[in-house]
């Protein structure tokens, strides 16, 4: 797993963690496109999709597999590539804060007890 924080004159403001999670991405008025999660922070995360909604767009997610299974998220699309799209949550539920905050916790323990802080992982 791999970790980044906030570069100068980025606008992150949580460190991010590699998941590797199944998901599901309903754009308003818009089909369901199925997705993986690459990697997540309290305020947003990275998806791979074979249909990545356009920027601007309202997205509900719905993780399907891994440590989030069943966590149903809104979101913003702000950023879009050829396969992948980086999302903004929208104001999620306490419950679910905590949820994502005690994942990339873990995940920062784990890689800090291994030395791999500081290890670079982008949506790309």
């Amino acid at each position: 797993m791999d970790a980044s924080f906030p570069e100068p004159g980025e606008r992150r403001r949580h460190p991010r963690v590699a998941l590797q999670a199944a998901a599901a991405i309903s754009a308003d008025g818009g089909d369901t496109a199925p997705a993986s999660v690459r990697d997540i922070s309290l305020g947003g995360a990275c998806l791979v999709s074979e249909r990545p909604p356009p920027v601007g767009t309202e997205v509900d997610i719905h993780v399907t597999s891994g440590k989030l299974r069943g966590v149903r998220l809104r979101a913003q699309v702000i950023q879009q590539r050829a396969d992948s799209v980086g999302v903004r949550f929208a104001d999620a539920p306490s419950l679910i804060e905590a949820m994502i905050q005690e994942t990339v916790l873990a995940e920062l323990s784990e890689l800090s007890a291994f030395g791999a802080l500081g290890a670079e992982f982008r949506c790309a």
